[in-house]
């Protein structure tokens, strides 16, 4: 029986005994496999793939020449002549194909297999050219034309402390359209600044089919020159565009000053309550002007956080455009507030600093950052910081460190300096301040229960001075028509201020003698200045020699309702010529204001009344009476009084 072509086949010899006859194996032929399909292959190269031929049968194959039948583009290689018992060689078959057709032929391997003296192996394959896409590709303010094949980069400056990363390029896609894999044999530059182009990763290699490489190109400019024109060549195996050309366009421009945001991040609040995170709200950043006077609650001793930078990418504001923020420095400065205020701004220098405003009112901030180059923005804050109370008297006195002054407020009906057991359930003290606060710390069974049980409506000394440290003092009060004497009327709250001490260093200004002029006033010293008794005690006024100070300028400031605008402001600093008001020596007990508050369930509003001021609005004849004595030259006002075993203040000659 005769076996089909190239199926293995195996013919073993018996070794019988046959009637007396030996029998000879004969040579079977195996190929494998029967086909052979190339598939697409790129014209002007070789593709191969490998064929088996074997010896099937215990004893040699003899192989003739094998050719091949129909189309030369195919051929072979490793064609043995004689193959052992059982054993096979591997043939390279070739197709070198040279225009794009099919291709078909046979592969002819003649052989000594009696049954199958010739096995046909059936060749088929495509002949394909690599095909090629250029395309450049950029973000604005860099612009590339695909119509026209073109990059016009995006403004040089002339220079740069960074290298600018890679990915903010501009690219040229080179992607392989054929359907054999594209050779990119090389990029290089051509034209008049050649030069100052350069490219990026992909430099030559092959792209397989449907792929694509993108490839950032670079200019570098060169300070003076002020434009530049190239051409980047791609040289690949497409055999309609060995040669790509795109245009490569450039220019250069100034050096541009840094973009600057600011924020307020975190406020610590002065009252020890929890901090208020502002990190992520940067809604109002913008180049300027901020204003955070509706959007950030800052109480006056608060720790302002403030930062330049809206996120750790060093690509957004504040940065450079040319650097991102490589060599930027920071000034942060308080440019504008509150009269008397004084405001503590630690890392000016720094992208995070803090501020510590005390006084109420509006502040600006401002935000100077500068490159490497000089170039410099700026940006305005704007604060609003605020005892968020209805009624806030603010003390503050300038040029004077050393002299304690002590703001009072003092409930409808209460005395000045009232005690603790002054109030209702006698045992409410009708005035704070910062004496009556000391014995209230030491003594906790009273406290400053105003008005309704509970802390709400109670007065809060929130900055207490001793003349160390910003020299302004605060006490505030909600809901004042809580008070008893405001149910059927408006009632009055007094606002005070006591000259409490005075350390300044007397070695340094001359003497005087309180002679035909009471303690505090000029009597025999140079103009701006005030006689301060050595002694003053309790039983007189205050005589004898004495050492001529500065006089101490207060001023106080009335908020209400949380307005940051203070509603009365005591001396008035904008009469022509501004009131000239002073107090001259410890003990002087000033009688500032009464603010007259509405009765409850009231809309009227608020009126402050100034005591001893004129028509015109000086204080002509200011209400200044002596509390306390001086008993030494210490410059510092003591109790005259006892009351409930404490020793307390009444008003003295």
């Amino acid at each position: 029986m005769r076996l089909p072509a190239a199926t293995v086949l195996l013919a073993f010899a018996a070794g019988c005994d046959c009637g007396g006859k030996t029998m000879s194996v004969s040579p079977v032929i195996s190929v494998n496999p029967t086909t052979l399909d190339f598939g697409v292959a790129k014209i002007g190269k070789t593709a191969s793939v490998k064929l088996s031929v074997s010896a099937a049968s215990n004893t040699a194959l003899h192989l003739g020449a094998l050719s091949v039948d129909s189309d030369p583009a195919f051929g072979f290689t490793g064609a043995p002549e004689t193959l052992g018992a059982f054993g096979d060689a591997t043939l390279q078959v070739t197709l070198s194909p040279t225009e794009v057709r099919a291709y078909h032929a046979d592969l002819v391997i003649p052989s000594d297999d009696e049954d199958h003296p010739e096995v046909r192996v059936a060749l088929s394959g495509e002949g394909a050219t690599a095909g090629i896409e250029v395309t450049p590709r950029c973000t604005p303010p860099c612009a590339a034309t695909v119509e026209s094949a073109a990059i016009h980069f995006a403004p040089e400056p002339a220079e740069r402390a960074v290298e600018p990363p890679v990915a903010m390029w501009p690219t040229v896609r080179l992607t392989s359209t054929g359907r054999v894999p594209l050779d990119v044999t090389r990029l290089d530059f051509a034209g008049p600044d050649a030069a100052a182009f350069s490219t990026a990763g992909f430099l030559s290699g092959s792209i397989e089919p449907g792929q694509a490489i993108e490839v950032p190109v670079k200019i570098d400019t060169v300070a003076g020159q002020l434009a530049y024109q190239a051409e980047l060549v791609v040289h690949s195996d497409d055999p309609a565009r060995p040669e790509v050309r795109i245009a490569l366009t450039g220019e250069l421009r100034a050096n541009l000053p840094p973009s600057v945001c600011a924020n307020v991040t975190r406020v610590r609040p002065g009252d020890g309550t929890a901090p208020l995170d502002y990190g992520a709200d940067w809604s109002a950043a913008f180049d300027g002007g901020y204003d955070f006077t509706q959007s950030r609650e800052v109480q006056p001793n608060s720790v302002v956080e403030l930062s330049a930078w809206s996120s750790s990418d060093a690509r957004t504001c504040t940065t450079d455009p040319e650097d991102e923020r490589v060599g930027l420095t920071y000034a942060w400065a308080v440019v504008s507030a509150p009269p008397g205020s004084v405001a503590a701004l630690t890392g000016a220098t720094t992208a995070n600093p803090r501020f510590v405003p005390v006084a109420t009112g509006t502040y600006v901030l401002r935000l100077t950052v500068a490159d490497v180059q000089g170039h410099s923005s700026s940006a305005d804050l704007r604060l609003r910081v605020a005892t968020r109370q209805d009624l806030v008297a603010q003390l503050s006195w300038t040029g004077a460190p050393g002299v304690d002054l002590d703001v009072h407020l003092v409930r409808p009906g209460s005395l000045r300096f009232g005690f603790f057991d002054e109030g209702d359930a006698g045992r409410t003290s009708g005035d704070l301040n910062g004496w009556a606060q000391l014995s209230r710390t030491a003594d906790s069974g009273f406290d400053f229960e105003w008005g309704e049980p509970g802390p709400a409506d109670d007065p809060r000394l929130n900055l207490d001075d001793t003349g160390a440290g910003a020299l302004l003092e605060n006490v505030s009060l909600n809901y004042p028509e809580h008070a008893a004497p405001c149910a059927g009327d408006a009632c009055t709250y007094q606002v005070l201020v006591h000259y409490f001490r005075d350390a300044r260093d007397a070695g340094a200004v001359s003497s005087c003698s309180v002679s035909g002029c009471r303690d505090g006033e000029r009597c025999d010293c140079a103009a701006g200045l005030r006689c301060v008794a050595d002694l003053a005690p309790a039983a007189d006024a205050g005589a004898g020699s004495g050492t001529c100070r500065a006089a101490v300028q207060p001023t106080v400031r009335v908020f209400v309702r949380a307005d940051p605008v203070a509603a009365a402001v005591v001396p008035l600093d904008t009469l022509l010529p501004a009131d000239a008001f002073a107090l001259g020596a410890p003990c002087a007990l000033w009688h500032v204001a009464d603010v007259v508050w509405p009765m409850r369930g009231s809309d009227a509003g608020v009126r402050v009344e100034v005591p001893g001021r004129d028509d015109a609005g000086y204080l002509s004849a200011a209400a200044v009476e002596r509390w306390g004595y001086r008993p030494n030259a210490s410059g510092q006002c003591v109790p005259n009084t006892a009351r409930g075993g404490k020793p307390w203040f009444s008003p003295v000659p």
